[in-house]
């Protein structure tokens, strides 16, 4: 708590979160200003890219301010924006988590992925109604020393289980690396909360 709210530390700040209060405007405002580079951009590896610069963190997947009910309030508050259209399943801009092991596709449990839409299959013959979701590639390609084809894309209908992941657990950020965080902590969540736990996050 000194080190959050000490004036030397500028990288980090401690703001009041009530998940049914005033201060949820506050956050709102966090998120937009978050998610709204990457939901912007065009470029499918731009767009899996820049979604790594901002996330939010918590240790609770259910109740409020969980992993389930910020997700909800996240993807709400992006609507109204307009940030965001399409159905709750399918919307361009969808960032999802795997949350199982698929061993045919390459794909693991914890790995992050945007769904980018599109036509799969090329201009001839593809169908326009499939989405696309992109994924960091599993080895990327080296040419001459540098990396390239360093995502991949695969069609929506074959992915395992999935799911919205505007907010993550803590525990499942872990190996992760983003440039800014909002690390939200009710009070149920605070009184369990460790150092360890604020210092992965």
């Amino acid at each position: 708590l000194e080190v959050l709210e000490s004036a030397d530390y500028p990288e980090v700040t401690r703001s009041d979160f009530d998940p049914r209060g005033a201060s949820i405007a506050a956050f709102y405002a966090e998120c937009i200003d978050g998610f709204t580079e990457y939901l912007s951009c065009n470029d499918p590896g731009q767009m899996l890219r820049r979604f790594s610069h901002f996330r939010v963190l918590t240790p609770q997947r259910v109740g409020p301010g969980g992993v389930e009910d910020l997700n909800r309030q996240i993807e709400a508050v992006l609507r109204r924006e307009q940030l965001i259209h399409g159905t709750a399943e399918r919307f361009v801009g969808r960032p999802l988590m795997v949350k199982v092991n698929d061993y045919a596709q390459s794909l693991w449990n914890g790995d992050l992925g945007v769904v980018v839409g599109g036509v799969v299959g090329g201009a001839e013959g593809g169908d326009p109604g499939i989405e696309r979701v992109v994924f960091e590639a599993d080895t990327p390609k080296l040419t001459d020393g540098l990396e390239s084809d360093t995502t991949r894309t695969l069609a929506y209908a074959r992915l395992p289980e999935c799911e919205t992941a505007f907010a993550m657990t803590i525990h499942k950020s872990q190996g992760s690396e983003f440039d800014r965080v909002a690390v939200v902590l009710t009070d149920v969540a605070a009184e369990r909360a460790t150092r360890e736990l604020l210092y992965t996050a």
